[in-house]
């Protein structure tokens, strides 16, 4: 391999990205609805990201210091929606799909219901 090609971004497909999810990655449907991959290595998700967005999903790369790794997060609804609905079905390891699902649905319920007022309830 020339360095021409050690420097080329490698390709990703769906199939591998619900593989990268399967293994490392959750699915957070409470609080904030997110997608997470985490990796020692940050070169990987950097390559990941680049793939998401170029499908107009955004995500960002942070450093975790509690897990001595890096996090892939994918946030906001309409991202975890497009990511989710893609991966859904590729998923293998079924508490990651019962996840996946769950997450999916309530972005789709943070989606619909974003700025519109809350009603707020008192204890009685």
């Amino acid at each position: 391999m020339n360095d021409s090609e050690s420097h080329r971004e490698r390709r990703w497909t769906w199939v591998e990205v619900a593989a990268w999810f399967d293994t490392e990655g959750t699915f957070t449907p409470v609080r904030k609805v997110q997608a997470v991959v985490a990796q020692k290595e940050r070169k990987v998700l950097d390559s990941l990201g680049n793939f998401l967005s170029s499908q107009k999903i955004h995500s960002n790369v942070y450093w975790y210091p509690r897990k001595r790794g890096h996090v892939l997060i994918v946030s906001g609804a309409i991202n975890v929606i497009r990511v989710v609905n893609r991966i859904l079905r590729l998923l293998r390891v079924e508490s990651k799909k019962k996840a996946a699902a769950e997450t999916l649905r309530m972005a789709e319920l943070v989606r619909r219901t974003r700025g519109k007022p809350r009603r707020i309830r008192f204890p009685s």
